[in-house]
């Protein structure tokens, strides 16, 4: 189940403009949209062009579509034939998810590959499925700056999907629709405690000395605004904390 959340900024005449994102709506030091706003949201002009692109399903460190976004399909880009026609090769390839209590792996077992896989050592597949995949992607009408550079530590598939899972995908735009206007509400509004616009469970704000805040849904009543540095910075202290002692 995805965790809502709605972005706002500070506006000088008093009030605030707001998109909503879908998912990985949390605070997390690691991932999702409270440490990605932290880290590569910190210009206001960059939150005004993220904001112009209306709601999102994901947010990304940067407001422009990933290659894959872009290329691949855009709001579908998973479901693109090359990245079907990959995943296919990688699998008869021996490439599987593994999961375990904690994480999903995707790893070879040899044993598992077929045709003229089984015969190739590890080195030989890992060199020729990325040879398939630039050759795939030199393909796509591609302007002479445009490329996707893989860097060769998983595979091709795995690349590009971590491409489009850390892009920001907007629904409209990527979706080849108009866009939308973003909300426009009071601060007042902002800051009671019972408004609630998209079903959201975190809120965001950033103020107009380029600062950000959070709150979270309690029961369909909202916290109290906290400082969204503050926040992530006892998380890291914490898992520092723990490192030591462990």
């Amino acid at each position: 189940m995805s965790t809502r959340s709605m972005i706002f900024q500070e506006q000088e005449d008093g009030t605030a403009k707001g998109i909503y994102v879908h998912s990985d709506g949390y605070v997390n030091m690691h991932v999702g949209v409270g440490v990605t706003l932290w880290k590569s949201y910190e210009e206001r002009e960059k939150v005004a062009r993220l904001l112009e692109l209306g709601d999102l399903s994901t947010l990304g460190d940067d407001p422009e579509a990933s290659f894959v976004v872009k290329h691949l399909g855009g709001f579908s880009w998973s479901h693109h034939p090359i990245m079907n026609d990959l995943q296919a090769l990688e699998e008869q390839a021996g490439y599987r998810n593994r999961y375990t209590d904690t994480h999903i792996h995707y790893e070879r077992n040899s044993e598992l590959a077929s045709g003229p896989f089984q015969d190739m050592t590890k080195e030989e597949v890992h060199s020729y499925l990325y040879t398939h995949a630039k050759n795939v992607i030199a393909e796509l009408n591609l302007s002479p700056n445009e490329t996707f550079e893989f860097f060769g530590h998983s595979t091709p598939c795995s690349e590009l999907k971590r491409s489009g899972y850390d892009s920001t995908i907007a629904y409209a735009r990527d979706r080849g629709e108009k866009l939308s206007d973003p909300l426009i509400v009071t601060i007042p509004e902002l800051f009671s405690k019972k408004d609630s616009y998209s079903c959201e469970e975190f809120q965001y704000l950033q103020k107009l000395n380029g600062d950000w805040l959070y709150r979270t849904d309690r029961h369909y009543n909202w916290g109290e605004w906290l400082d969204l540095n503050d926040e992530l910075m006892k998380q890291v202290e914490r898992e520092v904390t723990d490192s030591s002692v462990a």
